[in-house]
């Protein structure tokens, strides 16, 4: 599991499997911890039989089940959906906003934006330069709690936010939210996190998911013949003439723009 889901849930389970009477907002005092199979959800009650839902599953909104609870696990400074292809955001717009004219703006936007990073400017893109505040969260919302950029729906979509730093010291450390409440606490601290990956790249997983974005014709607004970054190395033997740099957005909670809440 990527960030500190692992250490959360065998929190957790430990302390379930050790009468712990601290109550937790939404989810009262803490009785059982089960994980997503598949279309099921199985408690667990050691650590062993944690070992085996160790591995990252994306096809998840729920990290875990508390009190048969579905909760998304998050670090205050986190990621909260990745890689969102240009692909998939006209029929997202569409579905959530239902104005054919909105996505399109929106679009044009987005499109504007990764060219000003293209052409050096900030990778990290405040959504508020892009989106109004409802359309946000309505987007948000479904990213974070329910489905996917492609439109596909989770079979363990997440109720509440657990939100806990990478080691839990005490149970005063986990804060709960309905997505409403992590919406007003957050929302000037994420930003759209414009990343880029290119054709030559020495890494073969990366240079493959380039060239499977680039063959994708609604990609094309992101493609660009300037290359304006670098991998951490090229191939030698590419030529230099055929590389490309596309991109894609994640959305994140920007360490930067939380400090500067919190002082």
């Amino acid at each position: 599991m990527p960030g500190n889901e692992d250490h959360v849930i065998s929190y957790l389970v430990e302390s379930s499997v050790n009468d712990c009477t601290y109550e937790l907002p939404y989810l009262g005092i803490l009785d059982s911890v089960s994980m997503p199979d598949g279309d099921e959800q199985i408690e667990i009650r050691t650590q062993d039989a944690l070992l085996r839902y160790s591995s990252s599953d994306r096809y998840k909104k729920a990290d875990v089940y508390i009190n048969n609870v579905g909760i998304s696990i998050k670090e205050p400074v986190s990621p909260l959906y990745n890689k969102m292809q240009r692909k998939h955001i006209t029929a997202l717009l569409d579905h959530l906003l239902k104005d054919t004219n909105r996505t399109e703006e929106i679009l044009n936007s987005l499109d504007s934006e990764i060219s000003k990073v293209n052409e050096g400017g900030r990778r990290d893109v405040y959504w508020r330069s892009v989106f109004l505040e409802n359309e946000f969260k309505l987007i948000l919302e479904f990213l974070m709690m329910k489905g996917y950029a492609d439109l596909k729906i989770s079979h363990h979509p997440a109720d509440y936010i657990l939100v806990a730093p990478k080691r839990i010291g005490t149970f005063n450390a986990i804060k709960i939210y309905s997505f409403d409440e992590y919406f007003e606490n957050y929302k000037d601290t994420i930003v759209l996190a414009a990343r880029r990956i290119w054709t030559g790249n020495a890494s073969n997983s990366e240079n493959r998911r380039a060239f499977t974005m680039i063959r994708e014709p609604l990609n094309c607004n992101w493609v660009f013949d300037n290359i304006s970054g670098n991998p951490r190395k090229w191939d030698p033997s590419f030529p230099v003439k055929d590389r490309r740099e596309i991109f894609y957005f994640n959305v994140n909670v920007s360490k930067t723009l939380l400090d500067k809440k919190l002082l």
